[in-house]
């Protein structure tokens, strides 16, 4: 199977744009997606998903797209350790000698947890 070109969501537009200019002066959807060398199948997606975006507009789809994947891992990040803590602070009463070691590593891997959060968070 062939791998196609990765166009960017400014590119999309801008290619749905001129399609549209073809058909605007006359010329059938095929012909003018032949054209701009784009298939049916990748003009039917670009058409449902950027509609009659901009390319500004495009742009800052894609800028908000990534910040939401970034957040979305913060989120998982501060729920594992959220639910590590709340083991850490669970008063139960099997306070015993293999408890000790297991509470220890999770106070570790929650150390490392809040690293990984920081260092995520400055990228």
């Amino acid at each position: 199977m062939a791998q196609g070109k990765r166009h960017t969501p400014e590119q999309a537009v801008t290619l749905l744009r001129q399609i549209d200019v073809w058909m605007a002066n006359g010329n059938t959807t095929p012909s003018a997606r032949k054209e701009v060398g784009v298939t049916e199948q990748t003009y039917h997606r670009w058409r449902k998903e950027y509609g009659d975006l901009k390319v500004d507009q495009a742009k800052r789809l894609k800028e908000l797209e990534q910040e939401n994947g970034k957040l979305m891992r913060l989120v998982a990040i501060s729920l594992t350790s959220l639910q590590s803590i709340r083991v850490l602070s669970s008063n139960s009463k099997l306070a015993s000698e293999r408890q000790i070691p297991c509470r220890q590593s999770l106070i570790s891997r929650l150390f490392l947890i809040r690293q990984n959060t920081v260092a995520f968070s400055k990228s």
